[in-house]
């Protein structure tokens, strides 16, 4: 276990508990998160036209952000990962999308869609 210096970041000791382990590593699936959302979503049909539009408003947040990555996202703390809970990286605020389809003579249907940018 680390000592805590006076900012509270962890001291951990420089002597290894078992020397005959050069390094060991694990990987536990013990992160928290939470994501809220509010979509709205709404569509219009005229004849062969046809429209759609999709608004996301969302809050994400978490302990590790790391997506089941093995690539070692580091914790500054392991024996206290909640002191990490903050924005997750997969954090978007503002997501949406605009979807347009015209159908054609012959069974054809063109289309075009844009997700909005933040």
């Amino acid at each position: 276990m680390p000592t805590y210096n006076a900012a509270g970041m962890p001291i951990y000791p420089t002597t290894r508990p078992d020397t005959t382990i050069a390094q060991l590593e694990v990987n536990e699936s013990t992160a928290r998160s939470n994501y809220h959302a509010m979509v709205l979503s709404g569509s219009v049909r005229r004849g062969r036209f046809y429209s759609q539009v999709n608004y996301t408003l969302a809050s994400n947040k978490d302990y590790d952000s790391n997506e089941r990555n093995f690539s070692r996202e580091l914790t500054l703390d392991v024996f206290n990962t909640a002191a990490e809970y903050t924005w997750s990286k997969q954090d978007v605020r503002h997501s949406g999308n605009l979807t347009a389809l015209l159908d054609l003579k012959g069974g054809w249907t063109l289309g075009r869609g844009c997700p909005t940018r933040p």
